[in-house]
């Protein structure tokens, strides 16, 4: 037993077994001789059993011992043939492998072969870019003469650059002190420009809304009249448009400054005074005002009215008639709203729309030969809106009409109660009573004509602004249309420096 389960690693072990053994049967046999311990009496039969017992047990033994050795004899068998098949399959990997290094050994000796016939190129070809190399260097040396020739000249032009930027700069500031000198004379003679077309608007509007010259004139002196008239009127526009633009070139344009206003009051007295040209040109004028825009809004209402004016006086002029124009107001979904002029007129071609809106530029120039005009309004109209901090753009089909949308920032939260209380006081508050018939009036005027047509005025009741009434602020410019329109109701415009 100690044999079988004993590996042969474990010898002491083994040792130790076998000697337990030994002493067991020296100490049996020592007491079966000297009866140390009695032993125990059997009978015959029991000692039979006895026997066969033992050589059952023994039998068993050998049996044990054979099988086990059997058994490690086969799995040796076993494990030699697996190593004997091993060794067969990785001799046969060997050669597997000494038959393709052998073919790895002729494709190196063919790449050496390679390698020393591209290795002698090189060298030739190394041989030949030396050789261009230094043709190169040469080459090089003889662009850096030219160079340094170059560099010489650069100077020499440097040197005449820098006197062209001192005759230029000299020649700026020559055309500023012009600019300015421009502007001076612009300044100066406005004056004198519009004090004889005062004069020549004042009388034709006499001539043409006194009764009693109405009946003494005959028609086609009055058409005459009315010609002059219309003629005063695009005269003014043309030198206010010049001035304004001058104004605008050099800077000096009026600054924006916001108040509350009621826009649905503000957008109704504009469309009310635009009704009467439209009704003269024959053309319908609507307004339309988006239900979300508040009544009273935060913003320049002298701008935004110039900048209506422009627009709806142009729509008006290039409008056939039987056609309709929208003046429409509405509130875009940011803090933004848009006011928007359309009209069913001749249109803007595409590659026209973007020139429209430089000075003294028109779509066509059959345009100022039917329609007139100086190609001033737009680009006054944009600086304006870009100054307000907007943008205005335009969408046009030729023949179908015009549409043209400014969009602002809108300032509705800093309208306050009291804002607009004071918004609704002056909408309600902004003309007196007429005069009374005993009423003197001072005016100080230096034109002689100009104070023979203002006598004329209050002497018979033509207040041309307002109808016999007075208003709490002075005139502007930008609260009226162009009157060339309808030259039968225009009204004299005194601006003084």
């Amino acid at each position: 037993m100690p044999l079988l389960i004993c590996t042969p690693q474990e010898k002491d072990l083994r040792f130790y077994c076998i000697i337990m053994i030994l002493t067991c049967l020296i100490l049996l046999e020592t007491n079966y001789y000297f009866q140390i311990f009695t032993p125990m009496e059997m009978s015959r039969n029991e000692l039979y059993v006895f026997r066969w017992m033992i050589m059952s047990v023994v039998l068993a033994l050998n049996y044990m011992v054979i099988s086990f050795y059997q058994i490690n004899i086969s799995g040796l068998v076993k494990r030699l043939h697996k190593r004997n098949t091993s060794l067969i399959e990785k001799n046969k990997l060997v050669l597997d492998k000494e038959a393709e290094l052998k073919q790895i050994n002729v494709k190196l000796s063919a790449y050496n072969d390679h390698l020393e016939q591209e290795v002698t190129a090189r060298t030739r070809a190394l041989n030949s870019s030396n050789i261009a190399m230094e043709e190169m260097i040469k080459n090089l040396k003889i662009s850096n003469r030219q160079l340094r020739e170059q560099d010489k000249l650069l100077n020499d032009q440097l040197k005449e650059l820098e006197d062209a930027r001192s005759a230029l700069e000299k020649a700026r500031d020559d055309a500023e002190k012009a600019n300015m000198a421009k502007s001076a004379f612009l300044r100066e003679i406005s004056h004198e420009i519009r004090n004889p077309l005062n004069a020549v608007i004042g009388m034709t509007y006499l001539l043409l809304n006194e009764a009693d010259n109405r009946n003494r004139i005959p028609q086609s002196i009055l058409t005459y009249i009315e010609s002059i008239s219309t003629s005063g009127h695009s005269l003014l526009e043309i030198v206010n448009n010049v001035l304004e633009l001058a104004r605008i070139e050099a800077g000096k344009i009026d600054k924006v400054q916001p108040e509350p206003f009621n826009l649905r009051e503000w957008l109704r007295g504009i469309s009310a005074i635009y009704q009467n040209a439209a009704h003269v040109k024959d053309v319908t004028l609507r307004l339309q005002i988006d239900s979300r825009m508040p009544s009273v809004i935060y913003g320049d209402r002298i701008h935004l009215t110039q900048v209506v004016n422009n627009l709806l006086g142009n729509a008006i002029k290039f409008s056939p008639e039987k056609k309709n124009i929208t003046l429409h107001t509405y509130r875009t979904d940011g803090q933004q709203w848009c006011i928007r002029v359309s009209d069913e007129g001749i249109g803007i071609p595409e590659d026209k729309q973007r020139v429209i809106f430089q000075p003294f530029e028109q779509a066509d120039s059959s345009i100022h030969e039917q329609y007139g005009g100086t190609g001033l309004g737009l680009t006054i109209t944009r600086r304006i809106v870009e100054m307000m901090g907007g943008s205005i753009a335009v969408r046009s089909i030729p023949g179908s009409g015009t549409a043209f949308t400014v969009t602002l920032p809108l300032s509705e939260e800093a309208v306050t109660p009291e804002m607009e209380k004071h918004a609704s006081h002056l909408d309600t508050q902004h003309e007196y009573p007429a005069f009374p018939p005993d009423t003197r009036v001072l005016l100080m005027e230096d034109s002689e004509i100009n104070q023979l047509i203002m006598e004329r005025f209050f002497s018979r009741g033509h207040l041309p602004a307002h109808g016999g009434q007075r208003r709490r602020r002075p005139p502007s410019r930008a609260d009226h249309p162009p009157r060339h329109h309808y030259p039968r109701y225009a009204h004299a415009t005194h601006e003084r420096p």
